[in-house]
């Protein structure tokens, strides 16, 4: 009985290891390569070069859709204060949490996250709505969220001063995010 009952523990064991091993994956970016050229994009030999031997350049913002989504939606990474260090980010990802991402991947998806401009609806979220909210708060809002309602509901009840128009750029964003 006692030969049995470790049996099945030690199985149950396995099981529990070999379900956070794959988890864990979950989160980290599958590397395997095709031969098929990318239908919009140039040629490539199967190795990842182009037809003149040199390395297409990656899209960041196709990385980190690709990747970083994999555990957590773009609106958590894009709420980010400005100046943020997206390597030094890139790199805890990849420590604490299992991310996997090549070389030239971490490069694309920093150089987009530095360069990006944010939407008109994000830029009075981060400039007024924050000053009453932490912006963690608004983006975890579920889906479907009647933003509208909510906005009517902080203009008239709380005070807070939007324009019509920057009411709809609020709306409208977090609609869409």
């Amino acid at each position: 009985m006692k030969t049995l009952l470790r049996t099945l523990a030690l199985i149950t064991l396995l099981v529990l290891v070999v379900g956070t091993m794959s988890l864990a994956a979950g989160c980290a970016k599958d590397d395997a390569k095709t031969d098929t050229p990318a239908a919009d994009g140039p040629a490539t030999d199967g190795n990842g070069t182009d037809d003149e031997g040199e390395q297409p350049a990656l899209d960041g913002e196709e990385v980190l859709a690709g990747a970083c989504t994999q555990c957590h939606d773009t609106t958590r990474i894009l709420i980010q204060p400005e100046m943020t260090d997206w390597t030094a980010i890139i790199s805890e990802m990849e420590t604490a949490h299992g991310a996997v991402l090549t070389d030239e991947e971490k490069t694309a998806v920093a150089e987009f996250l530095e360069s990006r401009e944010p939407d008109k609806g994000e830029e009075i979220i981060a400039g007024k709505c924050t000053t009453c909210h932490d912006v963690t708060r608004i983006y975890s809002q579920p889906d479907g969220t009647n933003w509208e309602g909510i906005m009517t509901k902080m203009v008239e009840v709380h005070g807070a001063v939007l324009t019509p128009e920057e009411q709809a750029a609020v709306i409208e964003y977090l609609e869409a995010h």
